[in-house]
């Protein structure tokens, strides 16, 4: 759609123009957004979890002085084991969605369609 005014700066009309963009995609490359979402989904609360472990094992671990310094806590060691395992299920879960990610990059690999996913260079 085009519209056409006036321009009190010069002589010349003045036209808007409106684009539209559109997007091939199939069954399988939504399935496969769709799995990239989910697993996101699946990440944030346990990358939260591995974060608040981790921050509860630091603060447990120091005490402040009456100067103000933090200083180990002899009676609560930091629990590295704890943050480790935390950190280890977060990268587990990174992994899932990495994988998910390739498997939508495997789509515009391997299609025979040119413009699938608006990608219309080979």
């Amino acid at each position: 759609m085009r519209e056409t005014g006036s321009s009190s700066v010069h002589n010349e009309s003045s036209r808007t123009y409106a684009f539209i963009e559109l997007e091939v995609v199939n069954e399988t490359l939504l399935e496969s957004r769709n799995t990239v979402i989910e697993r996101e989904s699946e990440l944030v609360p346990v990358g939260k979890w591995a974060t608040d472990v981790y921050l509860e094992e630091q603060m447990k671990s120091l005490i402040r002085k009456d100067d103000g310094q933090y200083i180990p806590n002899p009676e609560c060691p930091l629990n590295q084991a704890r943050i480790d395992e935390a950190e280890n299920k977060k990268k587990e879960y990174e992994a899932r969605l990495e994988l998910a990610e390739d498997a939508v990059c495997a789509q515009f690999k391997n299609t025979t369609h040119r413009c699938l996913g608006g990608n219309s260079s080979s």
